[in-house]
């Protein structure tokens, strides 16, 4: 699936006025089950581009911690924020939830039902019971690791963020 494609069933979802995970499935089920296999792929590919030490970092601030399985949900949440989230992840620090929350596990950051949608999505639309999703590896470069704990780089790192969050 192309990323255009991939962004404009994800920004179809957003414009409904519903749970962002249940206005994807309702989209996801009406297509054919090999476009909903190459949505799913192309998620997979986001969650592994996501997957970076720097993004983690934003995870933990505004989580106010982070395990493995939270910042996978994390990876979800920012894919299901739309296009223009990816980007950078100190701009976390403009998005609304953050704003008004601050460091609280906020569901549409920690967005772990987004990840199931095109599995859900694809056995109502095929019947099929197995969805057909090769593995995700996480065996690439995540980038420069630092520690979470250390407040003065956490402030460096994040200068939009870390004000909201700590």
């Amino acid at each position: 699936m192309e990323i255009d494609r991939f962004w404009e069933i994800v920004e179809a979802a957003r414009a409904v006025p519903a749970p962002f995970d249940e206005a994807l499935f309702n989209r996801l089920r009406q297509l054919p089950g090999d476009e909903i296999v190459e949505f799913g792929r192309r998620f997979g590919e986001l969650q592994l581009e996501l997957y970076r030490w720097d993004v983690w970092g934003a995870a933990y601030l505004i989580g106010g911690g982070c395990s493995d399985d939270a910042f996978i949900d994390f990876c979800a949440g920012v894919i299901s924020l739309g296009r223009e989230w990816l980007e950078q992840p100190d701009s976390l620090a403009t998005h609304p939830e953050v704003q008004a929350e601050g460091g609280d596990q906020f569901e549409p950051l920690f967005y772990e039902e987004v990840t199931y949608v095109p599995a859900r999505a694809w056995r109502q639309a095929t019947g099929g019971t197995d969805f057909p999703q090769e593995p995700v590896a996480h065996d690439r470069d995540m980038g420069e690791s630092f520690d979470f704990d250390d407040e003065s780089e956490m402030r460096r790192r994040y200068p939009s963020l870390a004000p909201v969050c700590l």
